[in-house]
This record gives C-alpha cells, sequence and structure tokens, in this order.
C-alpha cells in the first residue's frame, strides 16, 4: 500500500518494534482507520490524518509538521467550526495552503477530526518562503516545511470542495457512526441562515402583511413530500412572523396558529392521520415552553420534521410518490439539463400528469422547483468559492450569465454579485 509506514518498515529492519498502531491512542479501531485511508487514497492520492479536538494528530504518520503550533491550533479551530456547522471545513493552513476537516462525531460526542491532507490552489498559489517563515522557527524547520510546502499538489478550488464532502461520506458510511450531534448542528445553521436571509429580504418589502395564503402552500409542500423546500418555506414563514411582530408570546401564538391549521387540513384528507391531534397537544408544550426565537425556530423544525413523516408515509396519496421521484429527480440532475419528459420517466407517469400533479401538491411548476433548487445551490457556491457569476451559471445549467442574474434576482431580490458581497461582510 501506498501509505504504508516507512519509518516502521525501517526500523523493523534493524530489529526493533515499531509501534503498534493501536498503542497510538486512535479513537478509530485500527482496521477501521485503514479502510479510511485506503479508501480515500485510492480516490484523491491523498494521505488522511487523525487529529483528536486539541489539533493534535494521532495517527502513525505524524511528522514534524503536524507538531508545528500554528498547524495545531488550525486544526484545532478546523475541528470545532466543523462541529458548529455541521459539514467538513475549509480551511487556511497559512496563506495558499488548503486543508480540510471532518468533525468525527459519534451520537452526541466529538471524539476527534480527521484532516484531508494539504493542496495549493490553481488560483492562489503560494509562496513558499513566506509560508516556510510565518509556519516554522529556526532555520532547520524552515527548510523541512518549505520542502514540503514545495512538494503540495496543485488543485483547482472545486476539486477541494468535493474532497472535502467525500471524505466525510466515507468516514461516516465507513465508521457506521450516527452524527446525531453534527447533524443537528447542520440543521441548525442552515435554518438561522435561511431566516436570516428571510428577514434581511422582508426588510427591504414596504408590505409586511401576514402571509396566510403561504400556509397552504407549506401544506402543498408537505403532501409532496418534498422535505427541503417545506423546511425553507417554514423558515420564511417563520422570518414573516419576527417581521410581523418579534414579542415571543405573540410568536408562540402564530406557530401554535399555523400548526392547529396543519393538522387540522391533514385530518380532514386523511383520517388515518387522526393520531396527529394527540402529537399536537405535545407540539404544544414543545412551543410554549421555547424562551427565544431561536428555541423557538429549533422546536417547530422538530415539530415539523414529525409532520412530515406522518403525513408522507401514513397519509400521503399515491399520486405523491411520483411527485416525490420527479423532485428526486431534479435534485440529482441539477447541473444538467432537465425536461420535463425526463422528470416524467423517472416518476413513471406521463408529462402530462406531473405537470398537473407538480402543480396540484406543491404549487409550482418542474420549471419552478428547478429555478429554485438552482438559486439555493448558487448561493451555496457563491458563500464558499471563488468562482466568478459566469463559471457558476455554467455549472448550474443557466443559459448564460445574464438568464442567471436575473432568476437569482427573480428569488433573492438582490444580484449574485451583491450577494456575494453581503455575505462577505456578514462573514
Amino acid at each position: 500500500m501506498k501509505w504504508n509506514n516507512l519509518a516502521g518498515v525501517a526500523s523493523r529492519k534493524k530489529g526493533l518494534v515499531a509501534p503498534r498502531l493501536e498503542d497510538a491512542g486512535l479513537f478509530l479501531p485500527a482496521t477501521v482507520w485503514r479502510r479510511i485511508r485506503r479508501a480515500y487514497h485510492a480516490e484523491s492520492d491523498l494521505l488522511p490524518a487523525l487529529i483528536l479536538p486539541d489539533g493534535r494528530r494521532v495517527d502513525e504518520a505524524a511528522t514534524p509538521f503536524d507538531r508545528l503550533p500554528l498547524v495545531i491550533q488550525a486544526r484545532r479551530n478546523a475541528i470545532a467550526e466543523s462541529l458548529r456547522w455541521g459539514e467538513p471545513q475549509v480551511f487556511f493552513v497559512t496563506g495558499g495552503v488548503f486543508s480540510w476537516m471532518v468533525a468525527m462525531v459519534d451520537g452526541q460526542e466529538l471524539r476527534g477530526g480527521i484532516c484531508g491532507g494539504e493542496v495549493t490552489c490553481d488560483d492562489d498559489p503560494v509562496d513558499v518562503p513566506a509560508a516556510a517563515a510565518h509556519l516554522a522557527v529556526g532555520k532547520s524547520g524552515k527548510q523541512q516545511v518549505s520542502m514540503r510546502l514545495a512538494a503540495l499538489p496543485v488543485w483547482p478550488q472545486a476539486s477541494i470542495r468535493l474532497a472535502a464532502k467525500r471524505l466525510a461520506e466515507m468516514a461516516y458510511a465507513i465508521t457506521k457512526w450516527n452524527p446525531v450531534l453534527w447533524m443537528r448542528n447542520r440543521d441548525d445553521a442552515m435554518q438561522q441562515r435561511q431566516i436570516g436571509e428571510a428577514i434581511q429580504l422582508g426588510k427591504d418589502n414596504v408590505r409586511r402583511d401576514w402571509p396566510f395564503a403561504e400556509e397552504k402552500r407549506l401544506l402543498l409542500l408537505l403532501r409532496a413530500g418534498d422535505h427541503n423546500g417545506a423546511r425553507k418555506h417554514l423558515n420564511q414563514l417563520l422570518a414573516s412572523m419576527f417581521l410581523d411582530s418579534p414579542r415571543q408570546p405573540v410568536l408562540q401564538a402564530r406557530v401554535l396558529e399555523l400548526f392547529g391549521y396543519l393538522v387540522r387540513v391533514a385530518v380532514e384528507d386523511s383520517p388515518a392521520l387522526a393520531p396527529l391531534m394527540s402529537t399536537h397537544q405535545r407540539w404544544m408544550e414543545w412551543i410554549l415552553n421555547a424562551h427565544t426565537f431561536e428555541e423557538l425556530c429549533q422546536v417547530v423544525r422538530d415539530a415539523l420534521d414529525a409532520f412530515i413523516h406522518e403525513v408522507a408515509y401514513q397519509g400521503a396519496a399515491p399520486t405523491s410518490l411520483h411527485v416525490r421521484r420527479a423532485l428526486d429527480y431534479v435534485a440529482e440532475n441539477l447541473t444538467g439539463s432537465i425536461s420535463l419528459a425526463e422528470a416524467a420517466k423517472a416518476a413513471g407517469i406521463s408529462r402530462f400528469r406531473l405537470a398537473h400533479l407538480l402543480k396540484a401538491t406543491t404549487g409550482q411548476t418542474l420549471l419552478e422547483h428547478v429555478k429554485r433548487l438552482r438559486t439555493d445551490e448558487a448561493r451555496r457556491r457563491l458563500e464558499t468559492t471563488t468562482l466568478s457569476c459566469a463559471a457558476i451559471a455554467a455549472e448550474l445549467g443557466f443559459a448564460d450569465q445574464s438568464h442567471f442574474t436575473r432568476q437569482f434576482r427573480d428569488v433573492t431580490g438582490i444580484t449574485p454579485a451583491r450577494y456575494r458581497r453581503e455575505r462577505r461582510l456578514k462573514l
């Protein structure tokens, strides 16, 4: 294997006993860690590192570079940020040197992290002497670090993001850990970001009437099984509630009213959903015990998830299954060409039938769903990459940059360039 510990091999030749992997203080079983290393190296040609929460590397391949104080600090911060946001964290080790970290969470416990390696970016080359001087102390240390930096592979930025995502997928698939805390933090971060954006956009609107019609739109998304769409729409409703009146008792009353409406209509549509009425009493207790807007948002999201589960898997009509298949097809093929005919084929019905079902169950056409999802992905790339607006437009299947700008402004109220500027100021 390419990642064999050469120092260990050399010591065995001299009759010395190399430390066993199990003795290195790993928080993963040695066999599991080897599987992760093999799988990741086969895809990326990089060797991952096992990192404790304090930033220290603990696997058998630790080098003097791994013991540099600034490297340890950068990795410690990256684990904390990965845990906070519930996603892989791409970070700078030093100017021009990128790395990425996946917080490893088992249930509610942070065990450590896995670092994906170091690379330089093709559009941001590293200044080796300056980077070595920044990281190392002493003449000999600078020389070693300089050699390490000069040998780093050069990657496009898009590949860095992909490698971080794949490392997270591999690590959790192989360990079979259920990262409850990590996923919870990810949901919290996504919800607060969506609510914050909706509040900011709502401040620019002269009319702030409570959108009663939007409650029906939420129910349509729930019926269709569009979990992500329903969550986002709920966050927009919460933002509207907050803009209408930020007082906690008023917000709680509005949320209680919203869920009362959802439960009533759901039971009217399907008597099989009658158990929702008793479940609703428990949700009411949660809502009334929320002391802040943030707590209320989290409680509402949990209640919505439970509601979705009941509606989608107990009270859903067979037609909703076709709609979910079509929406899954859209999500999986977002960067390519999407047609009503292909979505209908994936759903197993005619395109005329799909067009009718989509409008009836979600209130949107297929093109409107595509626009919303592509805009969401464009926002993510504007925030997390340095890709130009033209490059993002091309990657996400927009006809050209002008088309991208028009659709983005239709959904968000601002241009992509302005959105990127404002997000960077906030960050």
